[in-house]
C-alpha cells in the first residue's frame, strides 16, 4: 500500500527534522520530497503499518497537511468549497490569473467559480474591484489596504460568498519602494476581511509568482477548514478591560451598625432596616429611570434618528443596487438603504413630510416589535416606526408610531387636528425599499382601537368603496380630492389617548398615492364627523351639563319678574310667555357631537374649549335681552291697570 501526504506551509528543514527518526529508519518505507513551499511524505508498506506511520505524521505536522491522498492544494480547496454550498471569486495582479488556472484546472470547478479577475493596472483596479483612488495613491497598489479592497470588491461584484485577491512585487526589478518578493494576499467573506503579508524567495519572477498563488490557496484552504467557524485572525482584540480598584474598609462601624442590619440586633430592627434600605434603593432607581427617561433617552434617541437620517440622505444618488449587491442585499433594494439594512435587515422604508419634525426609518412588520424597540432593537420608549400587517390585496399601507409628545416620532402627527397645519402640510413622502412613492392627505379622523365592531385598521377591508367612504365620515375635514376604491391607501397612526381622554383613542392621518405635487386639494371643516362612541358619549355629558347651568339661570331670572308683580291673570300670562322665550336660547345654542357650534357651524377645538365660552356668552346675552322685555311688558300691563282702574 502506498499513501502520498501532502503538505503545505512548512519549511523543507523543519519537515526533516520533525520526520528524521522515520527518514532514518528504511523499514519504514517512508520518503520525502519537497519543492516549492509543498512537502509530500510517501509512505509504502502494508496497510496496517502505513495506517499507524500516517498517524505519527498527523501528530508531528497535522497543521500543515492538507491532503492524504495526493491532492492538489487546489482541488482541495473546490472539494472543500463544494461540501460547504460556497462559491469563490479571485482578483489578481501579480499572479496574472495563476489562481484562476489552478482552480479550472480540477473537474467541476464551474459549481464554485465563475468569476476571476487580472487587474493588472490602478484603472482597472478602480473600475472593476472598485479600489478607491486615495488608497492607491496613500498606500500604492502593493499594500494592505489595497489587497483587502480588491477581495472586497470582486466578491461583491461577482456575487460570490468568498473574494480572494493577490498583489505584489515579483521582480525582476522593485517598484514603489518595495522590495522584490514583497506580496499582500486578501480573503474577504460577508462581514470580515484577511489581509497577509508575504516576503517571498525565489530565482526568478515565475517563481514568485508560483508561491503567491499557493498561498492565496492555502488561505482559502485554511478558511474553508475552520469553516463555519471563523478563521482566527479575521476578528478585532478585544479591548482591555479596566481595573476596578477595590473598596477600602469602613472607618465608622458604628454609623454602619446604625444603617445596616448588624449582628445584635432584634428581628424588629432589621426588618426596619431592610424595609428602610429597599425603600430607598426603590426611590433611587425610580429617580434614575426618570432621568434616564427625561434626560438622558429623549438625547439618545435623537442623536440615533439623526444619525439614520444621515446614512439615508447621503446615499448614493443611484437608486437601484448594481450586480455586485445581489448577493447582499434583496434584489431590486434602493441603494438609498443599503447603509441601513447594513446596520438592521429588519429595515422597511422611509417616510419624510416636509417642513416637520417626521423624518425617519419604518421597520417591516414583526409583530409590533419595533413599538417599544429602537432601530438598534433596544428597548426604548420612542421605539421605532413601523408598518403594519401586511394587506393581501396591496391596497393600502399602515404605518405605526409613538406619540412621546416631545417632537420626536409621531408627535408632529397630532398637528393635523388643526386646518391650518393640514393646508401647509398636505403631502407625506413614503418610501420602500423598492420605489419612492408620494402620498396626498385626504382624511384625518380619530378611532378607538379598542372598539373593533365600531371601526378597525386591523381587520382586513372587503370593499374598498365602502373603506373609502367610512374613512370621508369620520374625517374631522372634507377635502376636495377625487379620492376612489382605485386609488392605494396610507394609513399613518399614532396614540392619542392623553389629547381625547379616553383609552384606546388613536389618531390617523389617511393619505392617497399620486404622482406628483399637483394643485394641494383644498379643506373644509366636517360639521357631521362621525367620532368613536368613547369620545361622543363624553360630550353628551358635556352638553347635558351645559344646559342645566341655562336653565338655572332662566329660572332665578323668572322668579325675580314673577315677585316684582303679580297682580292680574294678564301679568301671568305675559311672565309665562316671557318664560318661554328666556328658554328659547338654551336650546338653539347647543354643542353637537362633533365638536361643531351648531349655531354658528364653526369647528371647535376637541377638548370643547371655545364652544364653552361661546354658548356661556350667548346664555347671558340672551337672559340679560329677555330680563329687559319682560320689565318693558310688565310696566305696561301695569299702565293699562291704572287707566282701567
Amino acid at each position: 500500500m502506498t499513501r502520498e501526504i501532502r503538505l503545505f506551509g512548512v519549511a523543507e528543514e523543519t519537515l526533516q527534522q520533525r520526520l528524521r527518526d522515520l527518514l532514518d529508519c528504511p523499514e519504514s518505507g517512508v520518503t520525502l520530497s519537497y519543492c516549492g513551499g509543498h512537502g509530500v511524505v510517501t509512505l509504502t508498506g502494508d496497510p496496517e503499518a502505513v495506517e499507524g506511520i500516517t498517524d505519527q505524521v498527523v501528530v508531528r505536522l497535522g497543521s500543515y497537511v492538507y491532503s492524504y491522498e495526493g491532492e492538489s492544494l487546489a482541488a482541495c480547496v473546490v472539494r472543500l468549497l463544494n461540501a460547504h454550498g460556497l462559491t469563490v471569486a479571485t482578483a489578481e495582479s501579480c499572479t496574472g490569473g495563476l489562481i484562476a488556472a489552478a482552480l479550472t484546472d480540477v473537474p467541476g470547478a464551474s459549481r464554485v467559480f465563475g468569476t476571476g479577475v487580472v487587474s493588472y493596472s490602478n484603472e482597472c483596479k478602480e473600475k472593476l474591484l472598485a479600489v478607491s483612488p486615495d488608497t492607491l495613491e496613500q498606500t500604492g497598489a502593493v499594500s494592505a489596504a489595497t489587497a483587502g479592497q480588491m477581495a472586497r470588491g470582486v466578491r461583491q461584484s461577482a456575487g460570490a460568498h468568498i473574494g480572494v485577491s493577490v498583489t505584489g512585487e515579483a521582480g525582476p526589478q522593485p517598484a514603489e519602494d518595495r522590495p522584490v518578493g514583497t506580496v499582500f494576499i486578501a480573503l474577504a467573506d460577508k462581514k470580515r476581511t484577511w489581509v497577509e503579508e508575504l516576503h517571498l524567495d525565489g530565482p526568478d519572477r515565475a517563481a514568485i509568482r508560483r508561491q503567491a498563488a499557493d498561498q492565496v490557496l492555502w488561505l482559502l484552504w485554511r478558511y474553508l477548514s475552520a469553516y463555519p467557524a471563523v478563521m482566527a485572525g479575521g476578528e478585532r482584540r478585544p479591548a482591555a478591560g479596566r481595573e476596578i480598584p477595590r473598596t477600602q474598609g469602613a472607618k465608622h462601624p458604628r454609623l454602619l451598625a446604625r444603617l445596616l442590619p448588624w449582628r445584635g440586633d432584634s428581628l424588629w430592627r432589621v426588618l426596619i432596616k431592610c424595609v428602610c434600605w429597599l425603600l430607598v434603593i426603590t426611590l433611587i432607581g425610580g429617580c434614575l429611570l426618570l432621568g434616564y427617561r427625561h434626560l438622558l433617552d429623549p438625547d439618545r434617541n435623537r442623536q440615533l434618528q439623526d444619525q439614520l437620517g444621515d446614512l439615508y440622505w447621503e446615499a448614493p444618488t443611484d437608486l437601484t443596487g448594481g450586480a455586485d449587491t445581489q448577493e447582499v442585499y434583496p434584489e431590486g433594494m434602493m441603494a438609498l438603504f443599503q447603509g441601513l439594512y447594513d446596520m438592521n435587515e429588519d429595515i422597511g422604508g422611509w417616510i419624510y413630510i416636509p417642513d416637520t419634525n417626521i423624518d425617519y426609518p419604518v421597520m417591516q412588520y414583526t409583530d409590533a416589535y419595533y413599538r417599544n424597540h429602537s432601530f438598534l432593537k433596544q428597548l426604548s420608549i420612542y421605539g421605532q416606526l413601523y408598518f403594519g400587517e401586511y394587506d393581501e390585496q396591496g391596497k393600502y399601507t399602515r404605518i405605526y408610531g409613538q406619540n412621546t409628545g416631545d417632537g420626536q416620532m409621531l408627535s408632529d402627527l397630532l398637528n393635523y387636528r388643526r386646518i391650518a397645519y393640514l393646508q401647509e402640510h398636505p403631502y407625506v413622502e413614503c418610501s420602500t425599499l423598492y420605489e419612492r412613492s408620494l402620498w396626498e392627505i385626504f382624511a384625518v379622523f380619530v378611532i378607538d382601537e379598542r372598539d373593533t365592531d365600531d371601526f378597525s385598521l386591523t381587520e382586513g377591508v372587503k370593499s374598498y368603496k365602502d373603506f373609502v367612504a367610512e374613512l370621508q365620515a369620520r374625517s374631522l375635514f372634507v377635502a376636495d380630492s377625487p379620492v376612489t376604491e382605485q386609488d392605494n391607501f396610507l394609513l399613518i397612526s399614532t396614540d392619542a389617548q392623553t389629547e381625547y381622554d379616553f383609552a384606546g383613542a388613536r389618531l390617523v392621518v389617511a393619505a392617497r398615492q399620486v404622482t406628483d405635487r399637483q394643485t394641494p386639494p383644498a379643506y373644509r371643516i366636517n360639521n357631521n364627523v362621525r367620532m368613536p362612541k368613547a369620545l361622543t358619549a363624553g360630550r353628551r355629558t358635556t352638553r347635558t351639563t351645559r344646559t342645566t347651568t341655562r336653565t338655572t339661570t332662566t329660572a332665578v331670572t323668572t322668579t325675580t319678574v314673577t315677585t316684582t308683580s303679580v297682580t292680574r291673570e294678564s301679568q301671568t300670562t305675559v311672565t309665562t310667555s316671557t318664560i318661554d322665550r328666556v328658554t328659547q336660547p338654551s336650546t338653539v345654542t347647543t354643542v353637537a357631537d362633533n365638536g361643531t357650534d351648531t349655531t354658528t357651524g364653526t369647528a371647535l377645538p376637541v377638548d370643547g374649549t371655545t364652544a364653552t365660552d361661546t354658548t356661556a356668552d350667548s346664555t347671558t346675552q340672551s337672559a340679560e335681552e329677555s330680563t329687559t322685555a319682560e320689565t318693558t311688558q310688565q310696566t305696561e300691563i301695569q299702565d293699562d291697570a291704572d287707566i282701567g282702574n
